[in-house]
């Protein structure tokens, strides 16, 4: 009982030296401003491209990408008007972005897509995304 009493008044000492003892710091660093207005002159934009890619999943798997290394990240900015795109469409952009390398920016795609199938054992997806491609001057 004693062994607790000696804890207890210790380790509120503890608490209470560490109340009176803080520690603050403080700094203010100025933002710069960093917003870029482009415009369309700024940018050398192609004709309008067409990526294409096929999905095809049985018993819900994609095999043909589920053991690839190269997954279909698009690091390229799009400028679109709040656009959700699918897997699929990912993979047609991706193709897209791969047969014309060299381009800074995305602009508005717009992507088909059919599917065809029977219930949960065969999927076919195609998908083809086309769009203007943009390069800063």
């Amino acid at each position: 009982m004693k062994k607790i009493k000696n804890v207890i008044k210790l380790l509120s000492i503890v608490i209470g030296v560490g109340m009176f003892a803080s520690c603050s710091s403080s700094y203010n660093m100025r933002q710069a401003n960093t917003r870029v207005e482009l415009q369309k002159e700024d940018f050398n934009i192609s004709d309008q491209v067409i990526g294409e890619v096929k999905q095809i999943k049985v018993l819900g798997v994609d095999w043909k990408r589920l053991f690839n290394k190269s997954r279909a990240k698009i690091t390229t900015p799009l400028v679109s008007s709040k656009l959700k795109i699918g897997k699929v469409e990912k993979y047609a952009l991706f193709d897209l972005l791969d047969k014309n390398k060299g381009h800074d920016v995305v602009f508005y795609p717009s992507f088909e897509r059919e599917d065809s199938g029977f219930l949960f054992f065969y999927h076919k997806t195609t998908a083809k995304a086309s769009a203007r491609l943009g390069k800063l001057k």
